[in-house]
């Protein structure tokens, strides 16, 4: 954390850590709110009506037990950093309000898990449930933006993976499928017509069984469909 100036003497590079949220037992107890985060997050610096800020985007899943672990509700959040853009970030004291120890719990984020529920402006972020029954987030996610006729969208993609109702087994593969998710990242909802109905909605915001098992990570690819040399595409490639 730290390096040598010219003279010897040495500089501090890290400050501070800060927690940033509380989302499993540490902030509600049970094991439906035993949460576990092993992927890495995926981070976007964005602007909004409260000002410049980073976008942090996380999905829960236990890793260690993806199939017997059928009693924890596991999420997908959205968490908006304003923080980091404060140009006393470095100088700001621990003790100052509002603090910057601070860490944010389910109280602060806006629950859009229905298809009608909606973003409050008070918050700082949103989460939604994973519907299917033990559903987990096992890989990283990813936000890219898009060209519309109204400006840029912003969307996060993530792969959760569903196991099967079977029993588990420590000598057999794990049993289930992957579903792809793309969800906007200003409210959880879905942004464009994923199954071609005809209609945007909640049933837009993944596509199932696009692969058996669990999936790594996307690899991303971003294309310029329209020639202006632009990236306007985004095509993720899954695969176990």
């Amino acid at each position: 954390n730290r390096k040598a100036n010219a003279d010897g003497t040495n500089v501090t590079l890290v400050k501070r850590t800060v927690l940033l949220a509380k989302l499993g037992i540490s902030a509600d107890t049970g094991k439906v709110n035993d949460r576990r985060f092993y992927e890495t997050p995926a981070v976007a610096v964005m602007k909004d009506g409260g000002g410049l800020h980073v976008a942090v985007a996380i999905g829960s899943g236990d890793r260690s037990f993806p199939k017997s672990n059928r009693d924890t509700q596991d999420r997908f959040y959205m968490i908006r950093d304003y923080d980091v853009a404060r140009t006393d970030l470095l100088t700001r004291s621990s003790t100052a309000t509002p603090s910057l120890d601070r860490a944010f719990t389910h109280a602060n984020l806006s629950d859009v898990t229905s298809a009608t529920s909606t973003v409050d402006a008070t918050k700082t972020g949103w989460y939604f449930s994973l519907p299917a029954t033990a559903e987990k987030v096992l890989s990283s996610p990813f936000i890219f933006s898009r060209k519309t006729n109204n400006g840029l969208v912003f969307e996060a993609y993530f792969n959760s993976f569903r196991p099967d109702s079977s029993a588990a087994s420590s000598c057999a593969p794990v049993a289930g499928s992957t579903a792809a998710w793309t969800v906007l990242v200003q409210n959880g909802r879905a942004g464009r017509d994923l199954n071609n109905d005809g209609t945007v909605n909640d049933a837009d915001r993944f596509i199932e069984n696009v692969a058996a098992g669990i999936t790594g990570s996307d690899v991303g690819v971003i294309r310029d469909t329209d020639g202006d040399g632009v990236g306007d595409q985004y095509k993720r490639i899954t695969g176990t």
